[in-house]
């Protein structure tokens, strides 16, 4: 369900109401993966840089919609985009946080049936840096100390 999990584009007002993300971005799904071209004949494995998919959500059509559209079309630069992700249970914690820096909206795919269903969107954002946060659950349902990575595929090199 939509209410774990927000994307923040600055520009972009969303429908959240949830009190720590109000106006950001309901999403249902988000995936991305990183590659690293490999060489199994050589001395080594790596066969080059390694690149960044785009991270791509999944959601409702909904007041953000035109604009991320319009940023897709006019390759708007939107400088950070913040994709949060809420642990449910009985001690909610925001255990994963991704920051891409220097976004653009690499793609907006919409999708309806007419049967009832809202209209689905999926919307792709590309980025040359990333901020990486995971912060785990302890027993007592307090949150642990946060492990964080960042890297700029720009320079390939970790942040």
């Amino acid at each position: 369900m939509a209410e774990s999990i927000w994307i923040k584009v600055d520009g972009c007002k969303g429908e959240a109401t949830d009190s720590k993300h109000t106006d950001e971005i309901d999403v249902d799904t988000w995936h991305w993966g990183l590659a690293a071209p490999i060489d199994p004949a050589g001395t080594g494995l790596s066969a080059g840089e390694t690149t960044a998919s785009a991270l791509t959500v999944s959601k409702t059509f909904d007041m953000a919609s035109p604009n991320l559209i319009l940023f897709c079309a006019s390759q708007k630069p939107l400088g950070k985009v913040v994709l949060t992700q809420r642990k449910r249970g009985d001690s909610p914690i925001e255990n994963v946080k991704i920051t891409m820096e220097n976004a653009v909206v690499a793609s907006v795919q919409d999708s309806g049936s007419g049967d009832g269903v809202p209209v689905t969107e999926s919307v792709a954002f590309a980025f040359t840096g990333v901020s990486i946060e995971y912060t785990p659950q302890k027993d007592d349902g307090t949150a642990g100390a946060a492990v964080t990575a960042g890297w700029d595929f720009a320079k390939n090199q970790k942040k």
